[in-house]
């Protein structure tokens, strides 16, 4: 079964979106993403993305919007 992520496209009024950068060590090392992670057992995809920006960023953040559920199969790269 796939694993369930949420990720947070964050926007500031100038329009610019953030993006991290994966360290070295670790899956996909290098590699470019939103800030988001794992949904937990029980948790919803909302839920998971505010703790995950919390966690990674450091930041309280309110969700503002939200857009569809997607599968990627793993098999492809985006």
């Amino acid at each position: 079964m796939p694993k369930e992520v949420a990720c947070a496209i964050i926007r500031n009024d100038a329009g610019q979106i953030l993006i991290g950068q994966r360290q070295e060590e670790g899956s996909l090392p290098g590699y470019w993403e939103f800030p988001g992670g794992g949904v937990e057992q029980g948790e919803l995809p909302r839920q998971a993305v505010i703790r995950e920006v919390q966690e990674e960023l450091g930041v309280d953040g309110v969700l503002k919007a939200e857009a569809e559920v997607i599968t990627i199969d793993p098999r492809f790269k985006l």
